[in-house]
């Protein structure tokens, strides 16, 4: 027999994972107040269905071996500094002009932009462009991220400079204007 729930439901056991028969109590094979196990199949099922059991993965829209997304790590300079053209080179036509046209003229674009892309570069490559295998997807971004550390570091350098060479043109316009003002 049977016990009944709290609720009046006859063989149905309402905690939090489970919705499977009670075993009976004049059966052997499990202890009372435990589910039984399902007609057909082993009482000792693994509480998680093994690899073979789980869905193909979907598949991307390069081709690529969508399992090798968990591969992807670190951070992708180029897709960082040459944002819009790097998308446009890895199948991200539209994304690329789009992007390109938002850092123009969307001041608070040309910091999130490359961030994100930095962070989820090798995904996105991995994603829209087709590579014959990983090892053609690391040397082809890896030439990109050589591009794209170089173009930051000139960038950076000329900034400094710039930035360098108008303070030092201010202070001698300031000195230059101090005797003259009696200060």
């Amino acid at each position: 027999m049977v016990p009944e729930n709290e609720d009046g439901s006859a063989g149905r056991y309402t905690g939090e994972a489970y919705d499977v028969p009670l075993a009976d109590s004049g059966n052997d094979s499990a202890e009372p107040g435990k589910p039984a196990a399902p007609a057909g199949k082993p009482e000792s099922m693994p509480a998680q269905a093994p690899a073979s059991y789980l869905p193909p993965l979907p598949p991307l829209p390069s081709g690529n071996d969508p399992a090798c997304l968990a591969r992807m790590s670190g951070w992708n300079w180029g897709a960082c500094a040459f944002h819009g053209i790097w998308m446009y080179c890895f199948g991200m036509q539209l994304a690329g002009i789009l992007v390109f046209l938002s850092t123009c003229f969307i001041p608070c674009a040309s910091l999130v932009v490359p961030i994100y892309l930095g962070i989820k570069g090798d995904d996105l490559a991995w994603r829209y462009r087709h590579f014959e295998n990983f090892d053609q997807f690391r040397e082809i971004t890896g030439i990109w991220n050589k591009w794209g550390i170089g173009f930051i570091v000139i960038v950076s350098v000329l900034a400094v400079g710039i930035s360098a060479f108008i303070c030092w043109y201010l202070w001698q316009f300031v000195q230059m204007l101090t005797p003259q003002m009696g200060i």
